[in-house]
């Protein structure tokens, strides 16, 4: 009869635990490079609507003599302001979690913190600016080299459709607004052109 003998190393248990880590930590980076992703989509959305809101107040300043530049310092140093907003809200909410589950298990608090764990929170502070200003870059930029007449085109004309010119617009309000009104609007000076 034939003796089997199994051997069990400790190197092979070690190499299929730090195998199992390397998948969850591909995994992790592949969670935090989504969410970056939609936080830099939203970052650039909300400064696109930001910018298509204030169009004529950058048309306006324009026309004063702001230059293209001064525009588009201001528009970036906004979103780096959401970005410096986030990633200190993130990095704070991330060190709050690992301490807190540091404190429910048995794992020790001198294991977490550690002069790594801070870099690695001051990296992901970095990483959330540099994302929202990437996000800022396009929409600063339209703004900043539209030019003012495009800029100030339409602003502060009324929303609905077919009441773009002054003509127009008085015709409507004579069909439309009592008699005091249609008055005052008729006393103005008709523009020109």
């Amino acid at each position: 009869r034939e003796r089997r003998v199994s051997v069990l190393s400790l190197t092979s248990i070690l190499s299929q635990i730090s195998e199992f880590f390397d998948l969850l930590n591909g995994f992790l980076l592949a969670v935090a490079g989504v969410s970056l992703v939609v936080a830099g989509v939203s970052i650039f959305n909300i400064m696109l609507m930001t910018v298509s809101e204030r169009r004529g107040e950058i048309g306006v300043l324009r026309a004063v003599g702001i230059h293209r530049e001064q525009v588009l310092r201001t528009l970036l140093a906004e979103a780096t302001l959401l970005g410096v907003a986030g990633g200190s809200l993130g990095a704070l909410f991330g060190a709050a979690v690992v301490v807190g589950v540091a404190l429910t298990t048995q794992l020790p608090l001198s294991a977490v913190l550690v002069p790594t764990n801070l870099l690695v929170a001051l990296g992901a502070f970095a990483f959330g600016v540099f994302i929202a200003l990437v996000g800022g870059l396009y929409p600063a930029y339209r703004a900043a080299w539209e030019p003012p007449v495009e800029s100030l085109r339409g602003w502060g004309a009324p929303r609905e459709p077919g009441l773009g010119s002054f003509p127009t617009r008085l015709r409507a309000c004579r069909s439309n607004c009592p008699a005091s009104s249609s008055r005052a609007v008729a006393d103005r000076p008709a523009a020109s052109g």
